[in-house]
Parts: C-alpha cells; sequence; structure tokens
C-alpha cells in the first residue's frame, strides 16, 4: 500500500487519476483504496473527469483507509464553460490558463453549491 510518506499525495493523487482516465473509458468505474479520502475526492472534482459514486470506509488494524468508486464522465460541461470564458477574458490578464482554471474551478466546487449567499461567501483569488 503507498502510503505517499516524504510525498505530495495531491500530486500523487492527481497523476494517479490522469493516469486512470487515460485507460479508462467514458462511463468506466475507478475503484480505488485510498488513507486521505476527502483530498482524493477534491482532487477528482478537480480534475473534472470523474464523477464520485460512493465512498465505503473501511476498518483495518491501525487506519481508516476508504475505498472511493468514480465513474468517468463523458464530458464536464461546467470545465468547457470555464476554459471558454477564461479564453475570453485571457488578454486582460497575463497568466496561464491552466494555473487560473484550477484555483476558480476548486472555488466553483466548494462554495458554487452551498446555499449560503454571496456576501457570506470567501472572495475569488486574484491573480495579478
Amino acid at each position: 500500500m503507498q502510503t505517499g510518506l516524504g510525498s505530495d499525495l495531491r500530486r500523487l493523487y492527481y497523476n494517479y487519476l490522469r493516469s486512470c482516465a487515460e485507460v479508462v473509458k467514458p462511463g468506466g468505474r475507478c475503484v480505488t483504496m485510498v488513507l486521505r479520502a476527502m483530498l482524493f475526492i477534491d482532487v477528482a472534482r478537480a480534475l473534472g473527469e470523474w464523477a464520485v459514486v460512493s465512498v465505503q470506509v473501511m476498518r483495518t488494524r491501525a487506519n481508516l483507509p476508504a475505498a472511493v468508486t468514480l465513474v468517468r464522465q463523458e464530458e464536464d460541461t461546467l470545465k468547457e464553460s470555464l476554459y471558454a470564458q477564461l479564453e475570453a477574458l485571457n488578454h486582460l490578464v497575463k497568466v496561464g490558463l491552466r494555473g487560473v482554471f484550477l484555483s476558480v474551478y476548486m472555488y466553483i466546487l466548494s462554495y458554487g453549491a452551498c446555499s449560503q449567499s454571496a456576501l457570506t461567501r470567501p472572495p475569488l483569488p486574484t491573480f495579478v
């Protein structure tokens, strides 16, 4: 079992899910056992290629790993919409499109579906 000691788990999960996306066809499933389920789910959602189907926490001797079942999306319309909007505004900001995308997408996933009012949400990150 890879526990990610001495490594960046976010990067490990990102690389793993990108590799899975190359071999799993749209509509296919990927079941993975991870120790940090919330981090894994956040990375999967940020990629936009995966939807979380289920999460099952398992009891072992010392840890509480979770089996996360993901399904590969046919297409991510939210991601494509964001790319189009960022591309349209790209002439105003001298930042790479991919770097901006992940922060904006994580913000939308974190607060876009919440029932909070817009006044209580933290401001959208700015890039200079």
